[in-house]
């Protein structure tokens, strides 16, 4: 039972963190808007459409990490932008 307890807790606090990281948004090279969501504790992306959430993902970051925004294996939004077909 007390490692339910340490869960929920660890849940909370991943919770609060990707509450209070920076959010970025940029028009989506399709349809929607992209949100990029990054902080000391987490980084994360979603694409948003007629305001619903399509998808969403946020992962904790490790101690240690380079917390730089832009080394993501994801490519910039001017980037895509690039491919956007008109």
């Amino acid at each position: 039972m007390n490692d339910t307890k340490g869960l929920k807790g660890e849940v909370t606090k991943f919770m609060k963190a990707s509450r209070a990281a920076r959010v970025e948004s940029h028009e989506s090279v399709g349809l929607g808007v992209d949100y990029r969501m990054e902080s000391r504790k987490i980084t994360g992306f979603s694409l948003t459409f007629d305001n619903k959430i399509l998808h969403l993902s946020v992962f904790a970051r490790k101690d240690g990490q380079n917390r730089n925004m832009h080394t993501s294996r994801m490519e910039r939004y001017t980037q895509r932008r690039r491919n956007r077909v008109q």
